[in-house]
């Protein structure tokens, strides 16, 4: 393990300080869980959050697997303004994999063949568990016929000339490890190249007891890349859940908006991140409720609670900006000074 050291100057807000950042080594865990070789670092598609200044942030600092947020298909086909508001903030130039809701093939065969060009693969949801999803025919509604799922990926693949444009599935467990297997192994049959696992059930939701267990029977029945999604905080829980199921890739959504440098070992966000989000989220123009949202999540564990609380009332980008000015930062994010970590005193 190395340690990333905090500076000496005493905090302008007269906080104490976070002792020293613990920075775990992928190559160490890797060797301390014996693992022929390192899992794929998968950032998780999330809705609102999973957009191109974030996604930079987290594969500058060791994500692998990048996805856009859930998008629905049937809006990208039918409105050109969707199509520009969603395609352009939500690709840039990382080509990530584009993650689409749908509620039959048309729709998804119509969106692969329009985005399949600016993106490194296609992606079906079929874990979201939120009502207004699901009342769509979308998300985790499909789950109850996965021979629904097949289907629409097999008219997505018939739409394109090539093989090797990747489709992937994200999906739960279901009620018996039994059906989740089975599951697996059809989609799989109908073509699937990869397939990421939420080791929850819909009922389950986003947090709570995660089951590895079915995703190890499920790694076990397959030949395609499986990644596992769920519980994941850190660098080392990432290697444990590794081992646990032999999964080739680990997905991580919360704990990569809490600390955007969970895969670079850091166990909360380091101010180079923060930095550089701040400049490349204004470079790009991203709205106020989106930059402020994602600033509260990466600082939630550096602010004490009464400059989060502060924090959390600006109500423009310039009063962000001048806030986070007073903790050491230039506005566009630059560093006047070495800022000092602040304790979280909740």
């Amino acid at each position: 393990m190395m340690s990333e050291k905090s500076d000496g100057n005493s905090s302008i807000l007269d906080f104490e300080k976070l002792l020293p950042t613990t920075l775990w080594s992928k190559e160490e865990l890797c060797e301390e869980f014996e693992l022929e070789k390192c899992p794929l670092f998968v950032a998780a598609p999330m809705v609102r959050y999973s957009n191109y200044p974030f996604r930079k942030i987290v594969k500058d600092f060791g994500a692998d697997v990048l996805y856009t947020p859930m998008l629905y298909a049937k809006n990208l086909v039918q409105s050109y303004r969707n199509r520009s508001l969603n395609w352009g903030w939500n690709l840039g130039s990382d080509f990530p994999i584009l993650q689409l809701a749908a509620s039959n093939g048309e729709d998804f065969a119509e969106a692969v063949e329009m985005a399949h060009l600016w993106t490194s693969g296609i992606d079906l949801n079929c874990g979201c568990p939120k009502s207004n999803v699901r009342k769509l025919g979308c998300g985790s509604i499909l789950l109850k016929t996965p021979e629904k799922i097949a289907d629409i990926i097999k008219q997505g693949k018939s739409r394109l000339s090539t093989t090797a444009y990747p489709f992937s599935v994200k999906l739960r467990i279901l009620d018996s490890s039994e059906k989740t297997v089975e599951m697996c192994r059809m989609l799989e049959k109908a073509g699937i190249d990869n397939i990421a696992l939420h080791i929850r059930t819909v009922e389950m939701g986003g947090s709570g007891p995660t089951k590895p267990e079915v995703a190890s029977l499920v790694k076990s029945a397959i030949k395609i890349p499986l990644y596992i999604n769920g519980g994941v905080r850190n660098l080392r829980e990432v290697f444990e859940l590794a081992k646990e199921t032999n999964a080739d890739g680990i997905m991580v959504a919360n704990g990569l908006l809490y600390n955007p440098a969970l895969f670079a070992g850091y166990d909360h966000t380091p101010m180079k991140a923060v930095d550089n989000f701040i400049d490349t989220a204004i470079y790009e123009g991203m709205p106020q409720d989106i930059f402020h949202q994602h600033l509260m999540f990466m600082l939630r564990f550096i602010l004490g609670k009464r400059e989060r609380q502060n924090f959390n009332h600006c109500s423009s980008i310039p009063h962000i900006l001048d806030f986070l000015h007073r903790l050491g930062f230039d506005q566009g994010g630059n560093q006047r000074r070495p800022h000092p970590f602040i304790l979280d005193d909740c």
